[in-house]
């Protein structure tokens, strides 16, 4: 029917082999009656259902054809043909991969209306072509397609969601019979148009595949998308990616490096004669430096960066409020302070803030350590806060001095004295402090008395301790006269008990107490009745030796 309209005589015989053509279609249509199809499709007590569909295309028309592939328990495998549609071939002359396509989606329509007629569960659905060009634009996106391809590709990958398509050879594919001339006394003993290909019955069947090559990559390619490839070059001052700091072990190398890479971006805009080559000053490596700290900033500070430059306020919970960080004019963030109006440089009075945790300030803190010939953490710190504000910085510094290998290698060792053997009077068992040992603390402010118009006395505090138990027995004593302590040592014995040994340091209120005891003592000693009372209560002394202790001696005396 669409030959005759193409030749576009209205009104006028047809040539003879239009003619001839209808007139034996005509002749042969009452033949289709002796054709008989059988009405089920399904083999008995079916254990798994598959939907297989076919499509093919020609110059002429395209064709989609759908069986049902049933199986039971003993493996035996039913093919049927279930339903097929075929179209003619657009009066617009259209390319044979472009028809392949059209096949396609005439295969996804007529599954998607087939499947809601279906009321036994399918297993698996497949789809096969012999086009591998048309299978290629399947597996792709449709983005990547002209239109025509696009649109269609689209369509089908929305229909069949689920579906399996893979490659069959054109000998094998029924879909072409739909398309031929094939009378209808071949067409009632035509197999592979009734029950598909001879591998469809059997209980497994190959899926096809298919391999790239170049004629398949030239036609798929004349289908693509025209995109016009457009190269930017974005130059960014002092943007650099943080593996680049990584490859420099030198604050001072790093410096330069960045000084000669942003020397090459000023001179691209310079001609000839006004291009610098000469040595780095010390405005390009200053820059080169503001450059790098403004990387750092922008990497672990993003949040801040992005604040205080929209001159806005950090949040109440941003862990740099305490800082009071600002923006300069520079575009560098730095802490604030209360020296804006003292003489001191701008870097002093208000540091440029670094993190605690970077490469780049690591090299910074080792460039300040060499420097200051191998500084200790303290006076390394103090270097360093004269310019820059480092978080936590005391472990920064401290962490870099102890990776230091020449500091590793010359810390001294102080010589340490062996310690001498301990006194009997601190491992030899005995009463409660008889051997003490003294010493005072202090001062401290008390009130002799409550109320208005009390005054804050000074006092001192007698620490009485036991050499074998390391009991404790505190005095307030008014001053440190002797005495005052003859005094507190009164109230101690009138407490303890008298000790057989008492040890103290130099201090020299007891050198006076134990002169002014002994001589006491040997004052009462020439009188006869204090003698005649020693001698029978069989008492050599009553009054306690106290020993003098050199701060100075082993280890005070080897009581420690």
């Amino acid at each position: 029917m669409e030959s005759p309209s193409k030749l576009g005589r209205e009104r006028e015989e047809l040539p003879d082999s239009p003619a001839r053509q209808w007139r034996i279609f005509q002749e042969q249509l009452p033949l289709l009656t002796n054709i008989k199809i059988p009405r089920c499709i399904l083999i008995p007590q079916a254990i798994d259902v598959q939907v297989h569909g076919f499509c093919d295309s020609s110059e002429k028309a395209y064709c989609a054809v759908i069986y049902i592939r049933s199986k039971d328990a003993t493996q035996t495998v039913v093919s049927r043909l279930l339903t097929s549609k075929t179209r003619v071939s657009p009066v617009k002359t259209q390319s044979l991969p472009r028809l392949e396509l059209c096949s396609a989606l005439l295969l996804a329509n007529l599954l998607q209306a087939t499947f809601p007629t279906l009321t036994v569960p399918i297993s698996e659905t497949f789809a096969w072509s012999d086009s591998k060009i048309t299978l290629a634009w399947l597996k792709s996106k449709p983005r990547r397609w002209q239109p025509f391809v696009a649109n269609r590709v689209a369509q089908i990958q929305e229909l069949t969601p689920n579906v399996h398509w893979n490659f069959v050879s054109g000998l094998e594919n029924p879909a072409d019979c739909g398309m031929r001339r094939i009378p209808p006394t071949k067409l009632e003993k035509f197999n592979l148009w009734f029950n598909g290909p001879d591998w469809l019955r059997s209980s497994t069947f190959p899926i096809g595949a298919f391999e790239d090559n170049p004629q398949l990559q030239e036609h798929m390619s004349a289908e693509a998308k025209r995109t016009s490839k457009l190269i930017m070059l974005n130059v960014v001052d002092a943007t650099f990616k943080a593996e680049f700091f990584q490859k420099f072990s030198s604050w001072n190398k790093l410096k330069r490096v960045v000084a000669y890479c942003l020397r090459f971006v000023k001179n691209c805009y310079l001609s000839a004669c006004k291009r610098r080559k000469s040595f780095l000053t010390t405005a390009e490596l200053s820059e080169a430096e503001k450059g790098i700290v403004k990387f750092i900033q922008r990497d672990h500070f993003s949040m801040e960066v992005s604040y205080l430059s929209a001159g806005k306020q950090l949040p109440s919970t941003n862990k740099l409020i305490p800082l009071t960080p600002f923006y300069d004019d520079s575009g560098i963030i730095r802490v604030g302070g209360r020296l804006k109006n003292s003489i001191l440089a701008d870097s002093q009075k208000h540091s440029i803030l670094l993190p605690k945790t970077d490469h780049v300030v690591n090299l910074i803190i080792s460039d300040y350590h060499l420097k200051l010939l191998h500084a200790g953490p303290q006076l390394l710190q103090a270097a360093l806060r004269e310019k820059f504000w480092i978080l936590s910085a005391r472990d920064a510094v401290r962490r870099v001095v102890r990776r230091c290998i020449s500091c590793f290698r010359n810390r001294p060792k102080f010589a340490e004295q062996i310690m001498g053997d301990l006194p009997e009077s601190r491992v030899c068992p005995s009463s409660v402090f008889q051997r003490t040992g003294i010493d005072f603390a202090g001062p401290f402010l008390i009130r002799s008395s409550k109320g208005r118009g009390s005054r804050n006395t000074k006092c001192y505090i007698c620490v009485f301790v036991c050499l074998a138990t390391k009991a404790v027995h505190l005095e307030v004593v008014s001053d440190l006269t002797s005495k005052a302590f003859i005094a507190c040592l009164k109230r101690f014995v009138a407490r303890r008990g008298k000790p057989s040994e008492i040890f103290c340091d130099q201090g020299t209120n007891f050198y006076g107490a134990s002169r002014d005891l002994r001589k006491e003592f040997h004052q009462l000693m020439k009188e006869n009745a204090v003698h005649q009372f020693l001698v029978t209560d069989n008492t050599t002394s009553p009054f306690t030796l106290i020993l003098h202790l050199l701060p100075t001696s082993e280890a005070f005396g080897r009581l420690q």
